[in-house]
């Protein structure tokens, strides 16, 4: 699970959980939440989400998957919003809102949403 912050500041603006499939060379998300004043009209911080699904992108990298991620909407509005938004695939299986992201599209989400990582011990 990785949160996002604002650099210098502790409130947290949205959370990632990740999971390495070493088997099918992919990250899958689990969950990618915006707290509830980034979301909607009048969002306080706009890109939240893109940065969440960079930290997906980042961490396959890491792992050598080459970016690849894949995920499964909440509903077909977020699956249309994902197309268009990330340039996320709608796969449609083996959920009905499967959806990945290929390589390409994960560096052209880096090269967007620039991350710093910062571990606490």
């Amino acid at each position: 699970i990785y949160k996002l912050t604002v650099e210098g500041k502790n409130s947290i603006e949205g959370l990632i959980a990740i999971q390495y499939l070493h088997r099918d060379r992919a990250v899958y998300v689990h969950m990618a939440e915006s707290v509830p004043h980034n979301k909607g009209k009048g969002k306080q911080y706009i890109g939240v989400g893109g940065h969440l699904f960079a930290i997906a992108a980042q961490k396959s990298l890491e792992a050598g998957f080459g970016g690849f991620f894949f995920m499964d909407a909440k509903n077909l509005e977020l699956v249309h919003h994902y197309q268009k938004a990330l340039g996320a695939v709608w796969l449609g299986i083996p959920h009905e809102y499967r959806m990945l992201v290929e390589e390409d599209t994960a560096a052209k989400l880096l090269s967007v949403y620039t991350l710093k990582e910062v571990f606490h011990e």
